[in-house]
């Protein structure tokens, strides 16, 4: 009675795993069906000058990108190396803490007339002038960084949506859930 049962639960391990060797193959053959098919649609894609403009643009946006985030370092780096010379000057700071000559400048006539004097002793008007293109130069480079990469986003996701169109036009997305 064990001998049989036995006999019986061999039989039944050796066609479960006949079973999975099979379904193993046909797993595998599915597997490089679906990454050949992939590959020739990639290819047609590739040749799609569309699809090329597109991933050159791409390129083009992230190089620029790049360059743009070096400039940026560059231009805080000096902003904090020629800044330190107007911050260290505490009759500058003292002005440019006033808000003087910006319309916002409010004042006492008295002290009014003491800051204009103060501000034509050290040149205030010219160095003001400097500092705040010191200042609004990283702010540019900022901003000019943030639309480059938010313009490379959208060129990525476009460009992934070619290629999931694609990949759906030609059959592939119907093979990969077959795998």
């Amino acid at each position: 009675f064990v001998g049989a049962k036995r006999d019986a639960a061999e039989a039944a391990l050796a066609e479960t795993e006949r079973a999975r060797r099979e379904a193993e193959v046909a797993h595998y053959s599915t597997v490089a069906a679906h990454d050949q098919m992939a590959a020739q649609s990639r290819r047609r894609l590739e040749d799609d000058s569309a699809y090329r403009d597109r991933a050159a643009a791409i390129e083009n946006l992230n190089a620029m990108a790049a360059r743009a985030e070096r400039k940026l370092e560059t231009a805080r780096a000096d902003r904090a190396a020629k800044g330190a010379a107007y911050e260290a000057d505490p009759l500058f700071v003292y002005l440019e803490k006033r808000r003087y000559g910006a319309r916002e400048y409010r004042a006492f006539p008295l002290f009014a007339m003491f800051d204009a004097m103060i501000a034509r002793m050290i040149r205030y008007r010219d160095h003001r002038l400097n500092y705040a293109r010191l200042l609004e130069i990283p702010q540019r480079f900022e901003e000019h960084v943030t639309r480059l990469k938010a313009e490379a986003a959208t060129a990525t996701e476009d460009i992934a949506r070619m290629e999931r169109e694609a990949l759906v036009r030609d059959g592939v997305d119907a093979e990969r859930q077959a795998v």
